[in-house]
């Protein structure tokens, strides 16, 4: 791994990207929560959904499930009952952020080692055709199954399309596009170029990041990239922007968005149940 210190920068100068014709987009002034620490940013929708840390209990519990499906029909899993390693839950909506990511990863979203493991031996499970055919039986016939499946979780409704058209839509005003301007202002500034499409520094191997590859001139890029997004408070200022955009959906259907959540709180106690009854 690569770790290089931080950069200092010069006042924020240059050519900056040309506005569009504003957008208007009705907002209420809501704040996003940025939590460096954690690594995330958290939106009104946000706190309707499954966190993460559920996300993976549904999942894990929903794996048990199958397993003791697949063997209470007489045929032994090639697969042991387990949690599943959770995944870099970082939020990488607005491109890197972190300094503590940037200086040692470039670009590459970092995952832990047992997690690189496990994707790499995924394709060794030794799951005969007689496990999957039954596995296809239990997703049709298992009570816990059938509860923990995704495709069952209804967390649909009209707010999905108005909070997509919001978030579109806060994208094209001119409050969005001044924060973009001001942070590619600090990299003109500073030598580099922004990619907005991607929100990095211009000049990023993505090929290289997509093989996990850290190179030492994308962690500069990277290192640049975070510290003109420090200086410009960029992650706060966009997710306020998207957090106000979201704000009167999450108003007009707060009662159902409510309900939905009640469900997915069910749904997790249920994969809890699940794991609690095979020691996990």
């Amino acid at each position: 791994m690569v770790l290089l210190a931080g950069v200092g920068l010069t006042a924020c100068s240059g050519e900056q990207p040309t506005p569009s014709a504003p957008v208007s987009v009705a907002t209420a002034g809501a704040k996003a929560d940025v939590d460096p620490a954690s690594g995330t940013v958290t939106l009104p929708w946000d706190r309707f959904m499954m966190t993460p840390k559920e996300w993976d209990d549904v999942v894990s519990g929903l794996n048990v499930a199958l397993i003791e499906c697949v063997e209470a029909a007489g045929i032994a899993s090639g697969e042991r009952p387990k949690r599943v390693i959770p995944d870099n839950d970082s939020f990488y909506g607005y491109g890197v952020w972190l300094m503590r990511d940037a200086q040692r990863y470039g670009y590459v979203r970092p995952e832990s080692p047992e997690k690189l493991d496990a994707l790499s031996r995924a394709a060794d499970n030794a799951v005969t055709q007689a496990e999957l055919d039954q596995r296809a039986r239990c997703a049709q016939t298992s009570d816990d199954v059938l509860a923990l499946r995704a495709d069952r979780l209804n967390t649909t409704g009209p707010w999905v399309a108005e909070l997509d058209a919001a978030r579109d839509a806060i994208r094209k005003t001119s409050a969005w596009q001044q924060v973009v301007a001001d942070w590619g202002a600090c990299l003109t500034g500073n030598g580099a170029k922004p990619d907005l499409g991607a929100f990095a520094a211009s000049g990023v191997d993505w090929e290289a990041v997509e093989r996990y590859e850290v190179r030492e001139a994308d962690v500069k890029l990277a290192i640049l990239d975070v510290a003109c997004k420090d200086k410009t408070d960029f992650v706060q200022r966009l997710g306020d922007l998207d957090a106000s955009a979201q704000a009167p959906i999450i108003s007009a259907y707060r009662a159902d968005l409510q309900k939905s959540r009640s469900d997915l709180e069910a749904v997790h106690a249920r994969a809890i149940a699940v794991l609690r009854r095979a020691g996990l």
